[in-house]
């Protein structure tokens, strides 16, 4: 999903598949093949051949294990070699894929592989579970929010954090609405903390997160490219004194919110009309002779309505309707 999000976005992408699997994991199970980390460097090497490893921006998803990591921390760490003598030359885009809602569904053993390449990196994309399991800070107010992305700077020398799918109870006592929260830090590593308010989608998709970190990617290098002079600047990062709302990463965080939201709220909908489909169908659970068997049925059937419909809505990606403006905090 996320290479031709980009690619339909402009970008020329060259793309390492970590896994080669039959379908996403939201359908209950799955038959395919985890990438090696050795099979990693080989394509890697296999680039740098051919002098066709000329990068300027670096996104890792998904990792099977420690191992991947570390490969892909050996991929990131050449890339930025390379530019060391061009300020803003190479950016490094980390989604720690490790779990949500409250567990890890990887190795535990992945949680250290990641922190040890954090320093390395200059944006992560945790969701709310992933941020509280790096950071080691309990989230669920905007106390213990400022801290958590306070240590990713100090901690972690992370320049930029963007933290999806975060509920903050004390802010909305129903959970009718989720939050997005990002901060770009100053140069002595203070915080600049923006939040953005998203009405809650009552449906679990799959691979938005993917969706998120392209789009994030796109948006972010065109908003610092809109920014006199801070492509060539360190890390992206802004003079000290402009104001969180104001970052460039907070601009492409209200587009992204804007884009994701759109099509994820038209795919719901598509969702609600197969689902209806199959239900009339078959009727209810309860009636089928085979229930358990159909149980499985229904769960395959709600994962393939909840596809997130992307290429049927490629222009709300590059203009949507929808606005979302970010907040400080």
């Amino acid at each position: 999903m996320a290479t031709m999000v980009m690619q339909s976005l402009g970008c020329d992408v060259a793309a390492i598949n970590t896994v080669q699997f039959s379908n996403h994991l939201g359908y209950g199970q799955v038959k395919g093949t985890h990438a090696s980390s050795s099979e990693i460097i080989e394509i890697w090497k296999g680039l740098q051949d051919l002098h066709l490893d000329d990068f300027q921006i670096l996104l890792s998803g998904y990792l099977p294990d420690p191992q991947s990591v570390d490969a892909m921390a050996v991929i990131g760490q050449e890339l930025r070699a390379k530019s060391k003598k061009s300020p803003g030359r190479f950016f490094w885009i980390v989604d720690p894929i490790m779990g949500d809602n409250g567990k890890l569904y990887v190795s535990e053993s992945m949680v250290p592989a990641y922190k040890s390449v954090l320093q390395n990196t200059d944006l992560i994309l945790p969701n709310h579970f992933e941020a509280e399991t790096l950071s080691g800070v309990k989230i669920d107010d905007e106390d213990t929010l400022k801290l958590a992305i306070s240590i990713f700077h100090s901690r972690f020398a992370i320049p930029h954090i963007l933290i999806t799918s975060l509920v903050l109870k004390h802010r909305d006592e129903e959970s009718s609405f989720l939050y997005v929260a990002g901060s770009s830090m100053t140069s002595s590593k203070t915080p600049r903390i923006f939040i953005i308010k998203i009405p809650r989608i009552d449906c679990q998709f799959s691979g938005t997160g993917d969706m998120f970190g392209a789009l994030i990617l796109v948006r972010l290098r065109e908003a610092v490219h809109k920014s006199p002079g801070l492509e060539n600047a360190p890390n992206w990062l802004s003079n000290d004194d402009v104001p969180s709302v104001e970052l460039p990463l907070a601009k492409a965080a209200e587009k992204v919110a804007a884009s994701i939201h759109e099509i994820l709220c038209r795919s719901k909908a598509r969702q609600d009309v197969e689902t209806a489909t199959y239900q009339k169908k078959i009727g209810s659970e309860n009636e089928t002779p085979d229930g358990k068997t159909e149980s499985k049925r229904q769960r395959w059937t709600k994962a393939k309505a909840a596809e997130v419909q992307i290429v049927r809505n490629l222009q709300v990606l590059k203009e949507p309707a929808e606005t979302f403006k970010a907040d400080p905090l």
